[in-house]
């Protein structure tokens, strides 16, 4: 079904390794959704997986008449918005 037309689904981990999902107290998911549709984009948020309740994931699900600029457009708004996450994420755990 995740990979029916056009719509996708992304895992978020805390590492560049893939190894370990982000953990369900800082609300990945939903802060990325948040930003991202105050960027102007339309996410879904997900969490948990078939064998834990660990990790957050998104789906995103462009229309089928969407295109090539838009989609260029919607991936500089994800990147903007992740950076933008990622970098308060950073500041939650670290204590900053």
């Amino acid at each position: 079904y995740a990979e029916k037309g056009f719509s996708r689904a992304s895992t978020l981990f805390r590492t560049t390794k893939r190894t370990c999902p982000t953990c369900r107290k800082f609300r990945v998911s939903e802060r990325v959704t948040e930003e991202a549709f105050r960027n102007g984009l339309v996410l879904y948020p997900g969490s948990g997986g078939a064998t834990t309740e660990m990790g957050d994931h998104l789906l995103i699900a462009p229309p089928f008449i969407i295109t090539k600029e838009e989609i260029d457009e919607a991936v500089a708004i994800l990147k903007k918005t992740l950076d933008t996450v990622y970098a308060g994420l950073e500041r939650d755990v670290n204590g900053g």
